[in-house]
């Protein structure tokens, strides 16, 4: 009989987490990107020209960045 019961959060409340509104608000960034920067553009690699949407082609180096940064990080603790 000690303990004060604390009232329960509603349902939006409780799922409403602090990593979720985080996720949301950049899911609501990268939507507002991909609107923005829908003109097809046309990237030159070595002998080859590829057109896509800029959107399209920032991401893709984007993931190419994490990539190349995962696998030297991944090397340089192998190492150590």
């Amino acid at each position: 009989m000690g303990h004060a019961e604390q009232p329960r959060k509603g349902g939006w409340q409780r799922w409403l987490t602090p990593s979720r509104l985080v996720a949301l608000v950049l899911v609501l960034i990268v939507a507002g990107f991909i609107v923005q920067n829908r003109e097809e553009v046309s990237l030159q690699l070595l002998l080859f020209t590829v057109s896509a949407p800029l959107w399209s082609a920032s991401v893709s180096l984007l993931v190419i960045g994490i990539l190349i940064g995962w696998l030297l990080a991944g090397r340089s603790k192998s190492k150590g």
